[in-house]
């Protein structure tokens, strides 16, 4: 520094931190971008691997997939924090099995986050064929409930070429709404009275719960960490199993966080006495089955339009039908007045709410 003037020494700590700085921030920008190579697996994309079983009903499988949906989540996130890639691959090169209320929750989870997070590009890796029986046709159902649910569609995959289509999904639709007008869920739910639905009355079960999801599912009347991307519903009518599937699902509060925003406190308190609790149950399955009984222990003069026993009506009418509620942690299903429904906790939360019908198929025309 001899050769320096006392003007340049003077300066010359502040020029060499800055420069210091400079060289330390692109050293850690240059080691954020070797670990978004390595979380990114292939060096241009981060990936989520689906379960053997997409699966919601039974407990093991539930915890699987909703590890795989907040998986998804997650990945999502860190693909739009990503300074080297935007492309999110999901992968079904495990999966060879799939349900209608997972199915569809897959397809709101990832709607969503294409709505949260639009800059996102995804690949897939299609779900393996499987042969049934020695000698015959290799079979995907897996693939055929991908493309009828619209999820290649929606991930921007529209033009993916089908394999060998399964029978027992051809008949499987699904649609979406933003409004409570239960337009677009009635036409799915027409085209079931050639399988002998009575549809009218299911109609109005379905109506009811798509007011619902509009109405209180993403109510501002309760704290959100985040605020929510989509107030949306999804809506699924399929065949399978010789059973008729009718779905509707939310990714809002859910009804356990809901139904005390919507009810009184003295309906909170009859409620409670009606299902012989001494006060608020902490479990989100007797909170689901709270919810259904409002109706029927409300007053015309306390509350005014329709409660949530609207659901359970078209069960209690048609023979052989049975309803289903997931909510957040809590899962209630109903069998019939005369019946004992079922009702326990998951480990993990769906992270909204899903109703489901499931109604005997008979091979004739509505009665």
């Amino acid at each position: 520094m001899k050769h320096l003037n006392q003007k340049q020494k003077k300066y010359w700590p502040r020029l060499s931190k800055i420069r210091f700085l400079k060289k330390l921030k692109r050293k850690q920008r240059n080691i954020q971008i070797q670990k978004d190579k390595i979380k990114a697996g292939n060096h241009d994309e981060f990936s989520a691997i689906a379960p053997s079983r997409i699966d919601l009903y039974k407990s093991r499988y539930h915890t699987a997939f909703i590890d795989f949906k907040n998986d998804l989540e997650s990945k999502a996130k860190a693909v739009c924090q990503s300074n080297y890639t935007k492309k999110l691959r999901i992968c079904f090169r495990n999966t060879t099995h799939i349900t209608a209320a997972a199915g569809l929750l897959l397809v709101a989870t990832v709607d969503n986050i294409i709505g949260k997070y639009p800059q996102i590009s995804f690949s897939v890796t299609r779900p393996p064929n499987r042969r049934t029986d020695p000698g015959t046709k290799t079979e995907n159902l897996v693939d055929s409930v991908l493309v009828h649910i619209g999820f290649y569609k929606l991930i921007g995959h529209g033009d993916i070429k089908r394999r060998y289509d399964a029978k027992s999904v051809t008949c499987w639709q699904y649609a979406y709404g933003d409004d409570a007008s239960g337009e677009i869920a009635a036409t799915l739910i027409q085209k079931l009275a050639t399988y002998g639905v009575k549809t009218n009355k299911l109609y109005r079960s379905c109506f009811e719960a798509v007011a619902n999801a509009t109405e209180h599912a993403y109510t501002d009347k309760i704290a959100q960490k985040t605020p929510f991307n989509l107030n949306r519903w999804w809506f699924f009518v399929g065949v399978l199993n010789d059973k008729i599937t009718v779905l509707i699902c939310d990714l809002g509060h859910g009804i356990p966080n809901t139904l005390e925003v919507t009810q009184s406190n003295s309906m909170l308190e009859r409620l409670w006495k009606k299902l012989n609790l001494p006060s608020k149950p902490t479990n989100d399955c007797e909170l689901i089955r709270a919810s259904t009984i409002v109706k029927e222990t409300r007053t015309k003069e306390e509350f005014r339009g329709k409660g949530g026993t609207d659901i359970k009506t078209f069960v209690d009418q048609t023979d052989g039908s049975s309803m289903l509620i997931f909510s957040n942690h809590g899962y209630y299903k109903y069998l019939g007045a005369d019946k004992p429904s079922i009702a326990y906790d998951n480990k993990m939360s769906v992270g909204g709410t899903i109703i489901q019908w499931t109604i005997p198929y008979l091979e004739s025309e509505e009665k």
